[in-house]
């Protein structure tokens, strides 16, 4: 059997627990498209919730709803130890990322059990102290027997390695039916809202642009008191995925404004490039992404126009 080892939440749970969209779509689109044979989910401590979200594809280890730190961290790790077990036996097992949630269950799998284990680097935030955990999770990676990268630019290296920007189920992908005017272009700003992905830059621009409409939403701190001088700008917080996908359907042009100078926007790919491309979109990037050069260019996306424009950050 080959087994996938991430820490997504059910779906239905995501706007309750407050927890990131793009992970969870990842390795959704690996998990239904019939990657793996069986998935398990070392759910994060933070996250607690009621009842059984278990399925033939999947099972959620985690989800206490006590909140002591000892018992939770506890919880943890036996959980780690549990999925090890329950995994012990199987032909290959996959992770998504190495972090602290899933760490012990690495190490017990591929060194303890010999079972063969392979990764996923969807991201990772470096460290310079030996008394950082994240110093050590290069070393991880390259102790698997072969890695996936969704980015290029990663300094993480291994001899077994490839690099895939993302996975996109074909039928979500949509086919052109305009292109936009100029005159009247809107603009969307999706994800976390903060420095890393560029927040600050794109608010402080368009509240000098009160003739070009933004739309923004994600998670993050915004003064929405303030917004309101600026009626240009639409702020609709953190979204039910399905009416995320309804801003689609009002937006021309989505941003991607991941600052170059942050190291961790060496280790990944925004997953939400593919999306926007998907819906055809116009992606405007600080970023010239070496992992999409020919993939637009062979129509992988079925996508006939885009235009991938650069910044000066």
């Amino acid at each position: 059997m080959r087994i996938f080892i991430c820490s997504v939440v059910p779906n239905e749970l995501i706007l309750k627990l407050n927890a990131p969209q793009a992970p969870n779509n990842f390795c959704f689109n690996l998990i239904d498209n019939g990657a793996f044979d069986k998935t398990y989910s070392l759910v994060p401590p933070t996250y607690y919730y009621d009842g059984n979200y278990d399925n033939s594809l999947i099972s959620y280890l985690g989800g206490a709803k006590d909140q002591n730190k000892f018992w939770k961290s506890l919880s943890a790790v036996l959980n780690n130890v549990k999925c090890a077990w329950k995994v012990r036996k199987s032909d290959a097992v996959w992770f998504y990322n190495i972090c602290a949630v899933n760490v012990i269950a690495y190490i017990v799998i591929h060194f303890i059990f010999r079972v063969p284990v392979y990764t996923i680097l969807l991201d990772h935030t470096p460290s310079y102290s030996r008394l950082s955990f994240r110093y050590y999770v290069p070393k991880l990676f390259r102790l698997s027997l072969g890695m996936i990268s969704l980015s290029l630019r990663s300094p993480i290296t291994h001899p077994n390695f490839i690099c895939k920007a993302g996975v996109m189920a074909k039928e979500k992908i949509q086919p052109i039916n305009k292109q936009p005017k100029a005159q009247s272009l809107r603009f969307l700003f999706s994800g976390k809202l903060d420095a890393i992905t560029g927040f600050p830059l794109v608010l402080g621009a368009f509240k000098q642009l009160p003739d070009i409409e933004l739309y923004v939403s994600g998670l993050g701190e915004v003064d929405i008191e303030a917004l309101k001088a600026y009626p240009n700008i639409h702020y609709f917080g953190y979204m039910e995925y399905a009416e995320y996908l309804e801003l689609y359907k009002r937006v021309d042009v989505c941003l991607s404004l991941r600052d170059p100078q942050f190291e961790e926007n060496l280790n990944n790919f925004p997953s939400k490039i593919l999306e926007y491309f998907s819906y055809g979109k116009i992606v405007l990037s600080t970023i010239n992404y070496p992992e999409l050069r020919g993939l637009i260019l062979q129509s992988a996306l079925s996508v006939k126009k885009v235009l991938l424009l650069r910044l000066s950050v």
